[in-house]
């Protein structure tokens, strides 16, 4: 039997008006997780989550996170993002 459980929630991003970007860590059957899920509102009041999202092992974070400063410096060096 599969056991799941929420850790933390880290961090929710808006997306839309009606779907938003959450991060958290989470416990599946013994495997510390890290998920980013797309949530949506459904029938106009309860937030649910959708099919969009991706799950990995915690230890693969920091290559997630190195990635995802790359893609930020590319940005910024195309001109798509302002520097901070």
């Amino acid at each position: 039997m599969a056991t799941s459980s929420r850790l933390a929630n880290i961090a929710t991003i808006p997306k839309n008006q009606r779907e938003e970007l959450r991060i958290t860590l989470e416990n599946y059957n013994g495997y510390n997780l890290v998920s980013q899920r797309v949530w949506f509102v459904h029938d106009f009041c309860e937030m649910r989550p959708g099919k969009q999202g991706v799950v990995i092992q915690l230890h693969y974070l920091p290559d997630l996170i190195d990635a995802l400063q790359d893609a930020r410096d590319q940005a910024e060096q195309l001109g798509l993002l302002e520097p901070e």
